[in-house]
Order: C-alpha cells, then structure tokens, then sequence
C-alpha cells in the first residue's frame, strides 16, 4: 500500500473552495471546524447569513419597503421579570421563516 502524502493547503485556497462549495471543504468545517481559525469561521458564519437572508428576502432593503416590512420586522413584548417565559411563548408563536428575519423586542419593567 502506498501512503500518500498530503500537502499544506493555502488558506485562501480553502476558503476559495468553500466559497464554491467544495464537498471536501464542507466536509472539513462540518467535522472539524477547529483546524480552521476562529476569526476565520466569524467570516464564513456571516457570509452564509447574509446568503441565506438573501435566498429568503429577508435583507435590510427588502424589509426597509413599506410593502414587506409587516413580513420582515416582528415585534414582541416581553416583562424583565418574566424573560423566559414571555420570550418563549411569543417567539413560539412565530412562523420558522420569520425567525431569521429582524425581531424587535420591547422590554417592559415593572414601573
């Protein structure tokens, strides 16, 4: 059997794959995400939000539009005192599609 040796892979390269969506790069950060450094996965994570936002509509301009604003912005009213509860029960409530959009949250104390 001949045992293969494996060369250093440039960052830019890696990152240029996963961009591209490359199975071997995806399969690195979903297995072991570690090797790739942390400042490095913030990057990836906000590029797939801003992605997925965009495969949704749910971008800033599309929600700033007085015509999709009632679908993009939520407004829920939670009690300091009751935090769990409240946040829970109103975001329950909520369709899975408007979790990724913008959720303004108006907190209400005791006074």
């Amino acid at each position: 059997m001949r045992a293969e040796v494996l060369g250093e892979v440039k960052p830019s390269t890696f990152m240029s794959e996963l961009e591209k969506e490359k199975g071997a790069a995806l399969f690195l950060l979903q297995k072991v995400p570690h090797i790739i450094p942390f400042s490095e996965r913030v990057i990836i994570f906000r590029k797939n939000v801003i992605r997925e936002k965009e495969a949704l509509d749910l971008t800033e301009s599309a929600c700033s539009s007085l015509q999709t604003s009632r679908f993009c912005i939520h407004n829920i009213t939670i009690h300091r005192s009751r935090i769990i509860e409240d946040g829970y029960r109103q975001l329950a409530q909520l369709p899975v599609r408007a979790l990724k959009g913008c959720i303004r949250v108006k907190f209400i104390n005791e006074m």
